[in-house]
């Protein structure tokens, strides 16, 4: 084996309990837009303790998975750096609204908007702490879940320092799942619907692999209806 890693996994928890009343609403159907032009997608919410909040926004293109684009909270905001220049959102919280504006439309942007509220009832349970390996080791990070949805998805997600969380793998009750491009090879998870577990695997432990790591449920989050824009 090799020397221990200067840097640690560290292993979030993330416990969501959120009440029934909260919710996110968005129009139904398709939003055109034409390429130069400005395009603003709605999104109203209904929470209870709406001094609390947390409102995000994700781009979900076509065989893709969810994308983070941007947070608006009640103390602060955060924009992905790819969604920096041309995305912006107001949360108002008078009028429980968070319309994202999206300036100079191009074709790349044709994709399904969706806008979440943190969080659900459902939720993940991973031990609190910090978790070490050796170079070339391996280790399995633990997490467990609790959803009344019989045909859960369970993701993994790596966020490294000052970066926004990258998608790992995804596993549910039929398949094999899924395992993004540049976490194929060393990283596994399998899904135990008995246990409500899905642990996740590093092989061949590297430096590069310390970073902050999270399962989620799908959705980790309250969604409504998506829009979808098309670039005339």
């Amino acid at each position: 084996m090799g020397p221990w890693l200067s840097k640690l996994l560290i292993l979030a928890a993330f416990c969501y309990e959120c009440k029934g009343e909260d919710s996110v609403i968005q129009p139904p159907g398709d939003v055109i837009a034409t390429e130069g032009e400005q395009v603003t997608l709605d999104c109203q919410f209904d929470a209870v303790n709406i001094n609390n909040l947390n409102l995000f926004w994700y781009k979900h293109e076509l065989n893709g998975f969810p994308e983070f684009m941007l947070g608006r909270f009640s103390f602060g905001s955060k924009n992905a750096t790819e969604f920096k220049d041309r995305f912006d959102a107001h949360l108002d919280a008078d009028s429980k609204s968070v319309p994202l504006t999206i300036q100079r439309v191009q074709l790349s942007d044709s994709a399904v908007y969706y806008c979440a509220l943190k969080c659900r009832g459902d939720r993940v349970l991973q031990s609190k702490g910090v978790e070490t390996a050796t170079e070339e080791g391996q280790i399995t990070l633990v997490c467990h879940y609790e959803t009344d949805d019989p045909s859960p998805y369970l993701f993994w997600y790596k966020q490294g320092e000052n970066d926004f969380p990258k998608y790992m793998l995804m596993r549910h009750n039929f398949g094999t799942g899924d395992n993004s491009a540049d976490f194929k090879e060393r990283f596994h998870a399998d899904l135990d619907a008995n246990s409500k577990s899905v642990p996740l695997t590093i092989q061949r432990v590297q430096l590069s692999d310390s970073a902050v790591y999270y399962c989620a449920l799908r959705p980790t989050v309250i969604t409504g209806y998506t829009g979808y824009i098309t670039p005339l």
